[in-house]
């Protein structure tokens, strides 16, 4: 089965088109020697790409390439920085709409519920492995830091 997942690049300051990674076996991501070949300043996967996250993260650690991403899994495999929705949250709205329907609530009637909750994650031992120094002002406001 193929599936198309998408990462995207950050060069010279400006969104790169993103690249399409064709995944053609679980756990393997292939065309990111383009990454390599440019000059990218920072990867931000897709959530799509989560099954491959570590191969992804591996091959930015290689090319000493950041990753910025919403999961915070991410930044604790060696990413840079996170910054998204509290996942664990997001997947509890479902089971509580859930309860209120089976209790008798008409579902036209729930409030679309957005995430409330988002978590910044920092990983100062990735910036200190690629030399970056991150503004001093970030550090403090993050949720986690891993030193």
């Amino acid at each position: 089965m193929n599936r198309r997942v998408f990462l995207s690049a950050v060069t010279g300051g400006l969104l790169a088109a993103a690249l399409a990674a064709e995944a053609h076996q679980a756990g393997k991501v292939y065309r990111l020697g383009w990454f390599a070949r440019e000059r990218i300043d920072v990867l931000y996967p897709h959530l799509a790409m989560w099954p491959h996250r570590q191969q992804i993260q591996d091959f930015a650690t290689k090319h000493r390439l950041p990753v910025v991403t919403a999961a915070r899994e991410w930044t604790q495999i060696g990413g840079l920085i996170s910054y998204g929705p509290d996942l664990r949250a997001v997947f509890r709205q479902p089971a509580m709409y859930a309860v209120k329907i089976l209790k008798g609530a008409n579902p036209a009637d729930l409030p679309v519920e957005q995430a409330t909750k988002f978590d910044l994650m920092i990983n100062l031992k990735t910036a200190k492995a690629l030399g970056l120094t991150l503004p001093p002002s970030l550090v403090p406001r993050a949720d986690q830091v891993i030193e």
